[in-house]
């Protein structure tokens, strides 16, 4: 299991961000947040890095986002207020209120599943 992952939220929902932000941080991650916009959110993670993304948004915006951020080896988990409502185009949604043990497993395995594809944890900078 992952631990201490880099976890970008992206949300309309204030109470949803907050929430999921406490719940994260509590567990060892160092967490971000957002908003939906895909400019928005392509800037967030050219600048944070993040090994995952939890995106709460329409299917458009998904759809728009889901390509560039798994190209650079994130992990994208979206999260819906009804899990049964549609899929992802990577895996199951996750429910928007389900417990917290459930969102921290979630986000777990989606770090494990990114390392396991062969991303490293670490982003090494520097100049030639």
């Amino acid at each position: 299991m992952s631990d201490h992952l880099t976890v970008l939220i992206a949300s309309p929902d204030h109470d949803y961000l907050r929430l999921a932000r406490t719940v994260l941080r509590i567990r060892g991650h160092i967490v971000f947040t957002t908003s939906v916009g895909p400019d928005r959110l392509r800037r967030q993670v050219s600048l944070r890095w993040p090994d995952v993304v939890l995106l709460d948004c329409d299917a458009n915006v998904l759809t728009q986002a889901h390509a560039s951020l798994t190209a650079l080896g994130v992990a994208v988990l979206r999260v819906v207020d009804d899990p049964a409502a549609g899929a992802s185009p990577s895996r199951a949604p996750i429910g928007k209120w389900v417990p917290a043990t459930a969102l921290v497993d979630a986000v777990a395995r989606a770090g494990d599943e990114r390392t396991a594809a062969g991303r490293p944890h670490l982003r090494l900078v520097g100049s030639p």
